[in-house]
């Protein structure tokens, strides 16, 4: 599973990734949260984005105030691919691997969160890599 996350989850409808990343990362300034491995968490509904939250890995021994919440995923089978690109293609990314997921015979668990994790950020966008998760249904015995 994936624990230790501090994120603050986006209240509009539908959510708004780059304005949650504005107000996520005042609220990590504000607070003075060091920097950690960086996610974002998600629901994906049939017409997109139902419900989208940035995050990043927090020790349990560093303190969190509102707008945080402590989250976590358990653990699951997941597909998963890596993505180098600029944020702006992750959408089209998003497409392309779940088309490949499909494809493959697999099915996704809509009904768990699926996740992005920022393995690599840089000042060339072209070169920022993007690991894609989704959840899987779990084979019949």
């Amino acid at each position: 599973g994936l624990s230790g996350l501090a994120i603050v989850p986006d209240a509009s409808s539908p959510p708004n990734p780059p304005a949650s990343w504005g107000a996520f990362m005042g609220a990590v300034t504000a607070q003075s949260i060091p920097m950690g491995p960086t996610y974002g968490v998600f629901r994906l509904g049939e017409g997109g984005l139902t419900w989208y939250a940035p995050g990043l890995v927090v020790p349990e021994s560093v303190a969190v105030a509102a707008p945080f919440e402590r989250f976590s995923l358990p653990a699951m089978r997941t597909a998963q691919a890596t993505y180098v690109g600029p944020f702006d293609g992750l959408s089209t990314a998003w497409g392309d691997f779940m088309a490949a997921v499909e494809a493959a015979g697999h099915k996704r668990d809509r009904a768990a969160i699926c996740f992005e994790h920022y393995i690599e950020h840089n000042e060339n966008p072209a070169l920022c890599r993007t690991l894609l998760a989704v959840p899987l249904v779990a084979d019949a015995q």
